[in-house]
C-alpha cells in the first residue's frame, strides 16, 4: 500500500506551526522529511507520524 502523502500546510496544521517553519525544517534538514514528485514536496505521513512519535518520546 503506498503511503499517503500530504501537502506542507496540512502537516503545518496538524504540528500547529507556520509553514514557513515547515518550508525552514525542509531547508534545513530537520524532520519531518518531505519527498519531492513532480516538482512539489509532499510529506508522507509515516515520517510525520515517526516525527510525532520521536517527539512525545523526547516529552516523557
Amino acid at each position: 500500500m503506498a503511503d499517503e502523502l500530504l501537502k506542507a500546510r496540512e502537516v503545518a496544521d496538524i504540528l500547529k506551526v507556520h509553514i514557513r517553519t515547515l518550508y525552514h525544517w525542509r531547508v534545513i534538514g530537520k524532520p519531518p522529511k518531505a519527498v519531492k514528485v513532480n516538482g512539489r514536496y509532499y510529506y508522507p505521513r509515516s515520517e510525520l507520524d515517526k516525527y510525532i512519535n520521536a517527539k512525545d518520546d523526547n516529552a516523557n
